[in-house]
């Protein structure tokens, strides 16, 4: 019959054996990875004879070519620090000249979006843009004028032109 003190004593023995073998195992998987790694590293060292050699159309080229890794290298763009001059008509004039050109879309801004709401109010009625009327702004309520009459929501030269001759 067994007592209790030399059960436990067993179970010592054998979680004191069980980490010692997984220490061992540990400490053999490591340096035998290490070898692996250098072997590996010494065959890809070595220069291929003719047999290894990969057969081309030109046999003068060697089977492998060593290129260098290229890494791009990314510089942030600074910003300007100060705003640009806006650019006038003509020496002397005091409004700058709109650079919103065609296509016509939400954000635009000048005469010739002027142009398009005048024409759209004679033609549907001062209730198509009831808030601000022909303001030259090309904002929501122009946007939601034109989804309104179902036409496109960016207007071009020819779309205006269009417009314009059945007003």
């Amino acid at each position: 019959m067994k007592t209790k003190g030399t059960n436990k004593k067993q179970q010592k023995k054998k979680i004191v054996l069980t980490t010692l073998a997984v220490g061992a195992a540990g400490i053999l998987g490591y340096f035998g990875w290490q070898y692996y790694k250098k072997k590996k590293n010494e065959d890809k060292e070595d220069i291929p004879d003719a047999s290894f050699k990969k057969k081309t159309a030109q046999p003068d080229l060697p089977a492998y070519i060593d290129t260098p890794t290229y890494k791009p290298v990314y510089k942030p763009v600074s910003k300007p620090k100060t705003k640009p001059q806006p650019v006038y008509n003509y020496p002397g004039a005091d409004t700058p000249v709109s650079k919103d050109g065609f296509p016509l879309k939400r954000g635009s801004k000048g005469e010739k979006v002027k142009a398009l709401q005048e024409v759209l109010i004679a033609k549907h009625g001062k209730q198509i843009l009831p808030r601000y009327g022909a303001d030259g702004d090309f904002g929501p309520e122009m946007s939601a004028a034109l989804k309104k009459l179902k036409m496109p929501t960016a207007i071009d030269e020819s779309t205006l032109q269009c417009i314009g001759a059945r007003a």
